[in-house]
């Protein structure tokens, strides 16, 4: 199982080509078998709402790279 937070895009802000999500209050538990895919999202720093942006430019075998850091 995991527990899934929903984002919403927020489609005007004040940075061209970038988005940003504002972190639903409510989340869910899933199981494992249905999830697809996730995003790597960061937090929007000095922002009281729940906001992230979308970090696009990471490519799909990153998770592999970064637990060899440590």
């Amino acid at each position: 199982m995991a527990l899934v937070h929903t984002f919403k895009w927020k489609p005007d802000t004040m940075w061209n080509n970038c988005q940003i999500y504002t972190e639903a209050k409510d989340s869910s538990f899933v199981l494992m078998d249905y999830v697809v895919r996730g995003a790597l999202l960061c937090p929007v720093f000095n922002s009281d709402a729940r906001q992230h942006y979308l970090m696009d430019i990471v490519d799909g075998d990153m998770f592999l790279r970064v637990n060899n850091l440590s």
